[in-house]
């Protein structure tokens, strides 16, 4: 005759609340759990508050792009890295169920003059790449410090990581070399799978049909950085910004990276549009006019992705941006008035047009 094994209801709360504390207090957390990909994301050229990224989760909008610029966080070639405000990021968007992606580029003036040079010249600047996408990773990843010191808030590790933004254009990469890029790429990778076997890794977002003199078509650029050794399996994700006039051109340029890629026998690959927006002025190449021609026009794009998100294999699309920039504000003579939101915080036409994709019903 066996004996009665059954476990109080009270009992067995209390083992998982001492398990748990055990847990809290060796810096331990559960394996990262599952996150579907948002296909919704912003990205801002302004500093987010607490109540954008509330305004954000309301719609729907389920991931936020932000450039960790190397510069910033280390400053000084024996200075301590400073992730202050990225703490605050990751803690507000982890506090609300909101992926983040984040994009690695930047080269501080004690490793280049120039901080468009990409860190690859020569082994000081090698090992000074590595190790700051290695603290990234340790500090933001799935075994990430970052988790350890705040249990407090949700776990949301980085699942993938963005090395460069737009390498194919001088404005962010000085020279323009795929060479060069490839090189980056292939380092990058192989440190954050070091410190993180399952970490993704997305490709710098291409700018789609740069002007001439300035860089290199995006699909030119990936089929030059397919002949280098190693590159293919460096990427888990390919990127690119196709910025055009009008969603034919877009969707156009879109098509000619996932022709690359299936060329190259990456049919599975996935695609991300880490960067699309038109304004709402009528004083650049890409400004709509007013609020409703920006509104319509982002109507139109993303019939279109939508449509043919399964064919292109689109994991997710970031509008760029989240806020128009005030007066005396300036990022780039495009960038002034893309935002879904004005610079007081009032919601623009687009904002609502958003909200017809991203929270339909």
């Amino acid at each position: 005759m066996t004996k009665n094994l059954a476990i109080r209801p009270s009992t067995l709360r209390l083992a998982i609340a001492v398990f748990v504390a055990v847990l809290v207090m060796l810096g331990l957390r559960s394996p990262a759990p599952a996150q579907a990909d948002p296909f919704f994301g912003i990205i801002s050229q302004r500093h987010m508050e607490a109540s954008y990224f509330s305004r954000m989760e309301q719609g729907n909008l389920g991931s936020f792009r932000m450039p960790i610029d190397w510069a910033h966080v280390q400053s000084r070639r024996d200075g301590q890295m400073n992730w202050g405000i990225f703490d605050e990021m990751v803690e507000m968007t982890a506090q609300l169920g909101i992926s983040f992606l984040p994009t690695l580029y930047n080269s501080p003036r004690w490793v280049n003059l120039d901080h468009r040079r990409l860190p690859v010249d020569d082994a000081d600047a090698i090992r000074a790449w590595k190790n700051f996408i290695r603290e990234a990773v340790m500090r933001y990843g799935r075994d990430g410090k970052f988790w350890a010191e705040n249990p407090e808030v949700p776990y949301r590790p980085f699942m993938k990581w963005q090395v460069w933004n737009e390498a194919n254009i001088h404005f962010f990469a000085k020279p323009v070399s795929p060479r060069l890029y490839g090189k980056l790429l292939k380092i990058s990778a192989s440190e954050v799978r070091r410190v993180d076997p399952r970490g993704k890794v997305v490709m710098a977002g291409l700018f789609g049909r740069p002007k001439p003199g300035t860089g290199i078509t995006a699909w030119r650029y990936l089929r030059r950085l397919y002949r280098i050794p190693g590159v293919r399996n460096s990427f888990d994700v390919a990127a690119i910004h196709p910025y055009a006039r009008n969603t034919r051109q877009s969707i156009g340029r879109i098509n000619m990276m996932r022709r690359v890629l299936n060329g190259h026998r990456n049919r599975g690959k996935h695609l991300m549009i880490t960067e699309i927006g038109w304004g709402s002025d009528s004083d650049t190449a890409f400004g709509r006019g007013d609020n409703q021609g920006q509104a319509a026009q982002l109507r139109n794009i993303y019939r279109a992705l939508i449509k043919n998100r399964k064919r292109l294999k689109l994991q997710s699309v970031y509008w760029f941006s989240w806020s128009d920039l005030g007066p005396r504000e300036y990022r780039c003579n495009f960038c002034q008035n893309t935002g879904l939101i004005d610079y007081t915080g009032r919601p623009k036409a687009a904002w609502h047009r958003m909200l017809d994709f991203s929270r339909p019903g």
